[in-house]
C-alpha cells in the first residue's frame, strides 16, 4: 500500500497563523515578547508614519509622485491653484485609498539579544509551529520563554506584506539579512514548501551602528543605543513595510498605553521598551511601568499549592497612628482586640500570617487537594485605596491619613485592576478597564455594609483595587492561554484559581472591617449620646410648655404651686425623653436590622414561595399521577401472567424478568408517592397557621414523612421523648419543617462524605421543663468540617463547604442560617453541640404560659 503524505496550502498556514493575533496590538506584542525571550534587555518599537491616514490635501510633487504609483488619485483628488484637496469619497474607493497610503509607512522592531545565526534562522525561524521554546523553554540567561506555538513570525504578516530582517549572534562579526514577501502566501495553488524567503550574509556587521546610520539625526534613538546599560554589540532589527493598518496619534497612544501594561510594575520588570514616532520623536519615549507610591493597603501574597498554604504580608498605611493615639486611645477596648487587630501592631505597619487555604475557602481537604494544588504555585500582590477623599465627618470619626487623593484616583485609573503576568509579560484580557474578570462588582453588591460596620461583612469594589499575580509556564502548566492569545482557557484550574485569588482578597477585607471595627462603634456610640442629648432637650423645652400651660390655670400665689411645677417639670421631662428615646431606638433598630437582612430575607422567600406555588399548581396532576399509577401497574402484571407464564421466567436474572422489573417499579412508586405526599402536605394551608404544636406527635409525622428516603439512605432515625402536653409551643408547623428538613438533608450529605462502613444513625431527643423544650439534634456522619475555625461561622448567610468536583458551590448556604434565624424568631435559642463523631445542635423553644 502506497504511503501518500499531506500537503498544507499557503493560505491555510497562513490562516492558522493569523488566527492568532486578533488585532494590531496583539501583533506587535508578540514581537516584543521575541526580543524578551532572546534575553534583550531592551527593545525599542520605532513607526515612520509618513502618513496618518489619507491626507486632506497633497502638493503638486507629491501628487504627481504618488499617481504614478496609483492612478486612483486621479479619481480621490481635484486641483486647487498649486494644491490637490481630497473629493468626497465613497466607501469602497475610500477603503482602497486609505490602504495605499498605510503602505507608506513602516514599523521597526529592534532589540539587543541574542541574534540568530544562520543555522537558527533556517531550522527555528523558518519552521513554523516549532516546538523549540516548548522543548528548550529556557533562555540562556535562565528566562522562561513567552512563546510556545512557533507562530510568532506570522506577527509579521499581520502587520505588513514585506518583512526585513537584520540579525548578528551574540560572539559574532557576520551578520544576516533575511527578507520575506507575504503576498506569495495569497497566490493560488501554492503549498508551503513553495514559499521561500531571501536569507544574505553581511559580513563585519556592526550593529550599533547599522540602528544609528538607521535613524540619522534622531537624538532620542541615538541616546538609548549609545547608553552603557544597554550592549548593542549583537541583537536584531526588523523592519516591516507596506503596513496593513492606519496608524494615528490615538493609535500609536493606545499601543503606548497596552506596551506600559505589557510588563509588571519596576519593582517585578527585568526588561525595558521604548516607543518613538519619527515624525516627532518626543511624543512618546521611555515605556514604564508604574510604582504605587501612594496606597492605603498593601498585600503581598504568595500560594504554595503542595502545602495547600497562602503566606500574606499586610501593609497598612491607612490610619494616622499618632493621631489614633492622642484622640481614639479608648477604641480598641470597645471589643476585644488581640494581636494583630490592636493599636500595637498598627504601629508596626505590617505583619506576617500564614493560612491554610482550605480553611480561607472552606473546602474540605480531602474534596479538593488534587484540584487546590492543580493550580500550582504564583504570587499576587496588590493596592488597596478608597478612591475620593472621604467627608470631613469621616476625617473626624477615623483617623485617617490625609493621603493624596487625586494622584491616587488618577493612577488607579489608569494602572487599576487585577492584572496576571506569565514569566514578566501581560496576559491579556485581565485587568483591563471594565473587565473585573473577578466578579468584584458583584461580590460587593451583594454584601454592600460599609467597611467595620459588620466584621468580615465589607467587599472591596473593583475600581479600589490594583495588582499583579504571577504566573509561570513552569510553575502553572494546567493555566494555559488559548490558541488565539485572548485569555486563559477557563478549565477547572482557571476557575479554581480565581477562587483562590478571591480568598486572598477576602483576608484583607477581613482585616480592614476588623481593624476600622471599633471605629465604627465609638461614632455610633457617639451618635446615639448626642441623639439622646437632643431628645432630652426636646423633652424639656417640650415639658416647659405643658408646665407655663399648667400654671396659667392654676393659682400662681400658692408657694406650694411652685414646688409642684419643678417637680413636675422633671417628672414630665423624663417621661416625655423615655417616651422619644424608646421611639427613636425602636425606629433605629428595625431600620438597621431590615437594612441588614432585607436582601437575603426577601431573596430566601422569593425563592422557597416560587418553589411552593410551582408544587401546589401541579396538586392535582400530581395526585392524579400517583394514584393511576398503581392500579396500572397492577393490570399490567395481570395481563402479563396470560401471556407469560410467571415460571417461564423464573430463571431470568432480575434485570431480564419483566415481573422483577415490575416489583422494582412498583416499589420506586412507593417512593414517588410518600415524596409526592409529603411535598403536597408541606404547604398545605393548616401548615402555615399558628396552633399548639406538640413536639412528640411532629416527631412522629415527621419520621413518617421521611420514611422512604430514610430507607434508601439505610439511615436509622431514633426519637427519644414523649408525647405530653408538657412539650407543646404554639408555632407554626411550616416554621418547623424548614429547621428538621435542613438538618437532616445536611445530615444525608454528611454520611455521604464519612466514606467508611457504619451505621448511619440520627438522633432526636426532646425534653421540657416549666418554661421551655429542648430538642438535642445529632448525627454520626462526617462532623463540621475543620475548615471552620469558629463553630458558630456555619449560621452566616451562604456560608457552604458543598462544592462539586471543579470546586463550584452547589449548596445555598441558607439551610443554617433558616435554622437559626427561625428559631430566633420564636426567641429560642440554637447552639452548636458537637457528639464524639458527627454533628449536633441544641434547641430551646419557649413554652407559652400554659398549654392550654
Amino acid at each position: 500500500m502506497a504511503k501518500i503524505p499531506f500537503t498544507v496550502s499557503a493560505r491555510t498556514a497562513r490562516l492558522i497563523g493569523q488566527e492568532n493575533f486578533s488585532n494590531v496590538e496583539g501583533a506587535i506584542i508578540e514581537l516584543v515578547k521575541n526580543c524578551y525571550d532572546a534575553d534583550a534587555t531592551v527593545a525599542l518599537v520605532i513607526f515612520d508614519v509618513i502618513y496618518e491616514g489619507i491626507p486632506n490635501e497633497l502638493d503638486s510633487e507629491s501628487y504627481e509622485k504618488l499617481l504614478s504609483e496609483n492612478s486612483i488619485l486621479e479619481k480621490s483628488y481635484t486641483a486647487q491653484e498649486d494644491i490637490y484637496v481630497l473629493n468626497k469619497l465613497k466607501k469602497p474607493l475610500a477603503e482602497e485609498l486609505s490602504s495605499f497610503f498605510s503602505k507608506k509607512n513602516s514599523l521597526y522592531i529592534i532589540d539587543n539579544g541574542e541574534g540568530m545565526t544562520d543555522t537558527t534562522i533556517l531550522q527555528k525561524w523558518m519552521k513554523i509551529g516549532t516546538d523549540n521554546k516548548l522543548v528548550d523553554f529556557r533562555s540562556n540567561d535562565g528566562r522562561i520563554k513567552t512563546g510556545a506555538k512557533g507562530l510568532g513570525r506570522f506577527a509579521l504578516d499581520r502587520l505588513g506584506e514585506i518583512s526585513n530582517l537584520k540579525t548578528l549572534p551574540k560572539e559574532h562579526k557576520t551578520g544576516y539579512d533575511w527578507s520575506m514577501n507575504w503576498l506569495q502566501f495569497e497566490e493560488q495553488d501554492k503549498t508551503l514548501t513553495d514559499i521561500n524567503a531571501d536569507l544574505d550574509e553581511i559580513p563585519h556587521l556592526d550593529f550599533e551602528k547599522e540602528i544609528l546610520n538607521t535613524f540619522p539625526d534622531i537624538d532620542e534613538i541615538a541616546d538609548v543605543v549609545k547608553n552603557p546599560d544597554y550592549d548593542f554589540s549583537k541583537g536584531t532589527i526588523i523592519k516591516i513595510s507596506n503596513l496593513r493598518d492606519e496608524w494615528d496619534i490615538t493609535s500609536l497612544q493606545k499601543l503606548f498605553k497596552s506596551l506600559e501594561a505589557l510588563i509588571p510594575p519596576k519593582e517585578l520588570g527585568v526588561f525595558n521598551i521604548f516607543q518613538f514616532l519619527l515624525q516627532n520623536p518626543q511624543d512618546f519615549g521611555e515605556v514604564s511601568g508604574h510604582y504605587f507610591n501612594n496606597f492605603e493597603y498593601k498585600v503581598e501574597a504568595k500560594y504554595i499549592a503542595d502545602e495547600l498554604k497562602i503566606e500574606l504580608v499586610i501593609h497598612r498605611n491607612e490610619l494616622d497612628v499618632e493621631r489614633l493615639e492622642k484622640e481614639f486611645s479608648d477604641v480598641f477596648k470597645l471589643i476585644d482586640s488581640p494581636d494583630p487587630y490592636n493599636l500595637a501592631s498598627l504601629k508596626k505597619e505590617q505583619f506576617k500570617i500564614t493560612k491554610d487555604i482550605t480553611k480561607v475557602l472552606k473546602w474540605r481537604k480531602e474534596d479538593s487537594e488534587k484540584l487546590l494544588k492543580s493550580v500550582g504555585d504564583f504570587d499576587f500582590n496588590f493596592y488597596f485605596t478608597k478612591i475620593g477623599k472621604p467627608s470631613a465627618d469621616d476625617f473626624k470619626s477615623y483617623p485617617y491619613l490625609d493621603n493624596d487623593y487625586p494622584t491616587i484616583t488618577k493612577s488607579f485609573d489608569k494602572f487599576g485592576g487585577i492584572k496576571i503576568y506569565r514569566d514578566y509579560f501581560r496576559v491579556r484580557p485581565y485587568g483591563e478597564p471594565g473587565d473585573d474578570w473577578l466578579d468584584l462588582g458583584k461580590r460587593q453588591a451583594s454584601s454592600p455594609a460599609s467597611a467595620g460596620q459588620r466584621i468580615g461583612d465589607w467587599r472591596v469594589r473593583a475600581k479600589q483595587i490594583a495588582g499583579v499575580i504571577d504566573i509561570s509556564r513552569i510553575s502553572n502548566p494546567e493555566l494555559r492561554d488559548k490558541s488565539d492569545r485572548s485569555s486563559l482557557i477557563e478549565n477547572t484550574a482557571f476557575e479554581t484559581f480565581k477562587k483562590i485569588v478571591v480568598g486572598i482578597i477576602s483576608e484583607f477585607e477581613y482585616d480592614r472591617s476588623r481593624i476600622l471595627h471599633p471605629f465604627y462603634l465609638k461614632r455610633k456610640k457617639e451618635t446615639e449620646k448626642r441623639k439622646k442629648e437632643e431628645l432630652r432637650k426636646q423633652a424639656e423645652e417640650l415639658a416647659q410648655e405643658i408646665i407655663a400651660e399648667k400654671e396659667r390655670n392654676t393659682d400662681n400665689k400658692n408657694p406650694k404651686s411652685n414646688v409642684d411645677s419643678e417637680n413636675s417639670l422633671q417628672d414630665t421631662a423624663d417621661i416625655i425623653e423615655k417616651k422619644l428615646t424608646e421611639q427613636s431606638e425602636e425606629k433605629e433598630n428595625s431600620e438597621e436590622k431590615e437594612e441588614s437582612e432585607k436582601d437575603v430575607e426577601l431573596r430566601l422567600m422569593r425563592s422557597l414561595a416560587s418553589l411552593g406555588l410551582i408544587v401546589a399548581s401541579f396538586d392535582h396532576e400530581l395526585k392524579s399521577i400517583s394514584n393511576n399509577l398503581e392500579p396500572r401497574l397492577r393490570y399490567l402484571e395481570k395481563h402479563l401472567k396470560t401471556i407469560i407464564p410467571k415460571e417461564k421466567v423464573a430463571q431470568l436474572p432480575d434485570n431480564k424478568n419483566p415481573f422483577k422489573l415490575i416489583s422494582h417499579i412498583k416499589v420506586d412508586h412507593e417512593k414517588l408517592k410518600g415524596w409526592i405526599d409529603y411535598s403536597l402536605s408541606s404547604i398545605k394551608t393548616d401548615k402555615r397557621k399558628r396552633k399548639n404544636l406538640n413536639f412528640g406527635k411532629y416527631f412522629e409525622q415527621f419520621k413518617k414523612n421521611w420514611k422512604f428516603v430514610l430507607q434508601e439512605r439505610n439511615v436509622e432515625l431514633v426519637l427519644s421523648g414523649n408525647s405530653s402536653k408538657g412539650n407543646t409551643i404554639r408555632a407554626f408547623e411550616i416554621d418547623m419543617d424548614s429547621i428538621f428538613n435542613n438538618l437532616l438533608t445536611n445530615s444525608l450529605e454528611a454520611f455521604k462524605l464519612r466514606r467508611e462502613k457504619y451505621q448511619r444513625k440520627i438522633e432526636i431527643t426532646w425534653s421540657s421543663s416549666a418554661s421551655s423544650v429542648e430538642i438535642f439534634y445529632s448525627d454520626n456522619g462526617i462532623g463540621l468540617s475543620e475548615v471552620f475555625v469558629d463553630p458558630d461561622e456555619i449560621f452566616e448567610p451562604f456560608v457552604t463547604t458543598k462544592r462539586d468536583k471543579r470546586g463550584n458551590v452547589i449548596g445555598t448556604g441558607l439551610g443554617m442560617y433558616v435554622v437559626k434565624n427561625v428559631v430566633e424568631d420564636y426567641n429560642g435559642d440554637v447552639a452548636i453541640n458537637l457528639p464524639n463523631q458527627g454533628f449536633g445542635v441544641v434547641l430551646t423553644f419557649n413554652k407559652r404560659k400554659t398549654d392550654g
